[in-house]
């Protein structure tokens, strides 16, 4: 409740970084940590695998997928589950924050017409940079 009610665009058109030809600039990644190792938190989030045949990491495993702002660094959205649950999946759910004037940057990871359909026409008709795979054609 705290976080969706002060995750919100702290920078100003003098932020270094912050705008490109007047659009806000806001990136998705993703990532993973390690939570205490409880029963709880593993029937909740999982363990991945360790790399070794059937074992299992030391501990269990929160993905998150978060929309940021690039001049200020501030969170405006982020999705967590389980880490077994991808983060493709995750920041497609995050064009709910998205609005009028922004522009996303996504990495390579993230390539895919759907997902880039769903970040790209809610902000802008604008294109939006996506990164991709060089051998990706």
């Amino acid at each position: 409740m705290l976080f969706a009610t002060t995750a919100k665009p702290m920078a100003t058109e003098t932020t270094p970084g912050a705008f490109w030809r007047g659009l806000r600039l806001l990136a998705v990644d993703g990532t993973c940590w390690d939570v205490a190792d409880s029963e709880a938190n593993e029937a909740a989030f999982g363990r991945p695998g360790n790399g070794h045949g059937s074992g299992r990491s030391a501990f269990p495993q929160v993905r998150m997928a978060a929309l940021v702002e690039v001049g200020s660094h501030a969170s405006l959205d982020a999705e967590l589950a389980g880490c077994r649950t991808g983060e493709v999946t995750l920041v497609g759910r995050l064009p709910r924050s998205l609005g009028p004037g922004q522009l996303v940057l996504a990495d390579r990871e993230f390539l895919g017409v759907p997902l880039w359909q769903c970040c790209a026409w809610p902000t802008s008709p604008r294109p939006t940079p996506w990164r991709s795979y060089v051998s990706c054609r």
